[in-house]
């Protein structure tokens, strides 16, 4: 359904996105690098791609620089420039790093030569983590606080573990509604299959279809716009320093023999989850959760590493410095529900979201819905009465893969390069904790 929306010069806009490729945790490409070298390449290339970063990168003073990289700059491309100096905060999701990943964000936006006068955020909203940062950024936009920001998500699971054990007082683990806060997400899952009647199949039907949408993305290049092509060599591998006793003097004596040149040839482009399935043999695979369970390895979303940043400012901005419009980000909402049944929460967050701007789902072209799990599409799909083919058409986190801190920006991504112009469309995602995220996006 095309329609037609009144632009106004405080419009926050979308007007640039990149990604890494999402690969698999522990066993994928990116296993032995880390969210600092991920994150970088996505920083360094919307630097390059929209900036003006001094006269050289790299140049001693108040920016960073890092390897060369092969993108064309905005120095090089008609029209005026935006200096570096110009972005007014940089914010990211991220859900489990040490410390939040706050000061692997400040090190990637040094070395992408990014200013040290360049604030900078990380926040948490578990799955919801990047979708916050882009309504966090808008804030500040629509407040005229700044003119444009970068923002986005980051994972690394690889290292990071969902599995973080929790100090719980007396006081509060005797209150059986605390202790729901404690299940473990699968279990959350397996809650909402009971509850309301999910089978196996029900799940193995949506694992299905997003392997099968995925590798038909894949095949016709629909990611490729998207993707940021990362290298990998012994360059990028993490080195592990003795965190209690760093100095200048140890950090000089880091060993770097041996790598000093990236191999250009040795790119990873692809997404790694994504597989030839069908029903029937997902069918075979094991529960995981649960000795009886419904929820599987293939009707889950899968663990994984992967970053995505985008740039974000007004249209005003936008139109002053010759920026071009890939999406205006309309409106976002929040909801809590109860944590027992996570996955319910992205309904009651589009209800919201929906009544907010006076529209229905009728009025929504494109969906993109978290695929933590089978059953919470399945959920979503049945009680907000969706069209399926209308549904994350091009494959969804279960054959993706789910970095938590960086797929809410991932799906943003994959909604406005998917948008038809004159449509809305909206992203939503359930999150640990029992909360739902959803945000209304507009494409011209």
């Amino acid at each position: 359904m095309t329609v037609c929306r009144e632009k106004k010069d405080s419009d926050v806009v979308i007007v640039d996105y990149g990604r890494t490729p999402v690969c698999k945790a522990k066993r994928g490409m990116f296993r032995e690098y880390g969210n600092d070298y991920l994150l970088f390449f996505v920083l360094k290339n919307i630097v390059n791609r929209n900036f003006k970063v001094g006269d050289k990168i790299g140049e001693s003073g108040i920016y960073g620089g890092g390897v060369d990289m092969k993108y064309k700059q905005r120095d090089e491309i008609e029209g005026d420039k935006v200096c570096v100096e110009e972005i007014g905060d940089i914010i990211f999701g991220n859900v489990l790093a040490p410390a939040g990943g706050s000061m692997t964000l400040r090190m990637a936006c040094i070395h992408a030569g990014i200013p040290y006068t360049t604030p900078f955020l990380t926040l948490n909203r578990q799955c919801g983590s990047g979708l916050e940062a882009l309504e966090v950024l808008s804030g500040k936009l629509k407040n005229n606080r700044i003119k444009i920001g970068i923002c986005g998500g980051f994972e690394f699971m690889t290292k990071d573990s969902l599995s973080v054990k929790y100090d719980v007082s007396t006081e509060l683990y005797l209150d059986d509604r605390v202790k729901k806060c404690l299940l473990p997400m699968g279990e959350t899952a397996e809650n909402i299959c009971k509850k309301h009647n999910y089978t196996r199949k029900d799940c193995d039907i949506i694992g299905y279809l997003s392997h099968k949408k995925a590798l038909k993305a894949a095949k016709d290049l629909r990611y490729s716009e998207q993707i940021i092509p990362i290298p990998v060599s012994d360059k990028g591998k993490v080195y592990k320093l003795d965190s209690e006793n760093i100095s200048d003097d140890s950090l000089s004596k880091i060993n770097t023999s041996g790598i000093d040149n990236i191999n250009e040839e040795n790119f990873v482009t692809e997404d790694e989850g994504m597989r030839v399935c069908d029903v029937e043999g997902l069918g075979k695979l094991k529960p995981a959760f649960l000795v009886d369970g419904v929820c599987t390895a293939g009707n889950s979303s899968q663990l994984s590493d992967g970053s995505c940043g985008m740039l974000v400012t007004t249209r005003e901005f936008a139109r002053e410095k010759n920026l071009s419009i890939k999406s205006t980000f309309v409106d976002y909402c929040c909801v809590g529900v109860d944590p027992s049944l996570m996955g319910i929460g992205p309904v009651s967050a589009v209800k919201k979201l929906l009544e907010n701007n006076k529209l229905g789902i009728e009025d929504i072209s494109l969906w993109e819905i978290n695929e933590a799990f089978g059953v919470v599409l399945a959920y979503c799909i049945q009680e907000l009465g969706i069209k399926i083919e209308k549904v994350n058409k091009w494959g969804g986190s279960i054959a993706i893969g789910h970095p938590v801190g960086s797929s809410g920006a991932r799906l943003v991504g994959n909604l406005i390069c998917g948008l038809e112009s004159g449509c809305y469309g909206v992203v939503t995602l359930c999150c640990g904790g029992g909360m739902g995220v959803a945000a209304l996006f507009y494409k011209e």
